[in-house]
């Protein structure tokens, strides 16, 4: 989970078992600390050795805004240049979708 801010790290949470499969850059809402954040879905955690995580509370979007090709490229943006990936993915999103709230 990539959650926008001043750390180059990335965050683990899981998918609670009634939502459906995410998509890689789709738009989250999880609980970041004391409070609830919009964050994107990076795909399936790489370690096995994750011990207790979050839930996601809910997804924002029905799809990804994202094609594959775009979602790499922010990645190795954020990678190069040493830069958050959510700030990276942020910035390829139209203003409109910006927002917290999900545009159904």
């Amino acid at each position: 989970m990539a959650v926008s801010g001043p750390l180059r790290k990335t965050f683990t949470y899981h998918v609670p078992t009634d939502m459906r499969q995410l998509l890689p850059g789709q738009r989250v809402l999880v609980e970041f600390g004391r409070s609830r954040t919009v964050g994107f879905y990076l795909g399936e955690p790489v370690s096995a050795e994750i011990l207790r995580t979050k839930p996601i509370l809910s997804v924002l979007d029905p799809d990804s805004f994202f094609s594959r090709e775009l979602f790499d490229l922010c990645l190795w943006v954020a990678d190069y240049y040493f830069a958050n990936p959510a700030d990276c993915l942020l910035c390829a999103l139209p203003t409109a979708l910006k927002s917290r709230r999900p545009l159904v």
